[in-house]
């Protein structure tokens, strides 16, 4: 693989980053080349613990920061998201997490257990596991769901969840419009898969979905 970058790209990658060229692993699900810079005297500090992953169109994909990170902020840290269509057999005891994980249901039909109570949750289905919960949940046989989530915790995340209508007695919503909460729940997961991080713009498009989710908007929510 040594012929992937040609002698005048490396000097010229190397001019406008400041780094040397320490070592290269290939990414083979993500058909990227990723490699690891060791910093030179003039480079930024900021920087100096950074990750680059190219395409091997020789563009660089990401920038993977300790700064940039949205994992360890105060009021609000993400710890991960997704997106699954569930095949109809699928079923999830969900195990405590020191954590909340937000769900969308995008389409199709699934059913909620906890607290000896059972739901039955469709489109614009808004549902929350909370952090230390043990709970289960699964798609209906005959129309699965497709659902996309959100995980996080901090500061604030319990007043956000009161204001957006979760509480004690209440683990299910429904927003009558959903088309901004999907897709903002949508630009997060396509943020996240492209840059391989949960960064600030992740947190940014987290709390716009709060926002759009929130209590005091009664035109969009219904109960479940």
């Amino acid at each position: 693989k040594g012929g992937t970058f040609k002698g005048v790209f490396r000097e010229e990658l190397e001019r406008f980053l400041g780094w040397t060229v320490k070592e290269k692993i290939e990414i083979d699900n993500e058909q990227l080349i990723d490699y690891r810079f060791t910093k030179n005297s003039q480079s930024s500090n900021l920087f100096c613990r950074t990750d680059i992953s190219l395409s091997i169109g020789s563009q660089i994909k990401y920038m993977n920061n300790e700064f940039l990170s949205a994992t360890n902020c105060l009021e609000l840290s993400l710890h991960q998201c997704g997106r699954e269509k569930c095949i109809s057999s699928k079923y999830i005891s969900f195990d405590p997490l020191p954590y909340h994980i937000l769900h969308y249901v995008v389409s199709g039909k699934g059913h909620l257990k906890v607290d000896g109570k059972k739901y039955i949750l469709g489109k614009n289905n808004l549902f929350l596991v909370k952090a230390n919960t043990s709970l289960d949940y699964y798609p209906d046989k005959d129309d699965p769901w497709t659902y996309m989530w959100i995980g996080f915790d901090g500061t604030m995340a319990n007043i956000y969840l009161n204001m957006m209508g979760f509480n004690e007695q209440t683990q299910v919503i429904k927003i009558t419009d959903g088309a901004e909460v999907r897709n903002l729940f949508e630009q997060l997961i396509a943020h996240y898969q492209d840059f391989a991080m949960l960064d600030i713009k992740c947190l940014g498009l987290a709390y716009q979905l709060i926002f759009e989710s929130l209590d005091h908007f009664p035109s969009k929510k219904q109960p479940a």
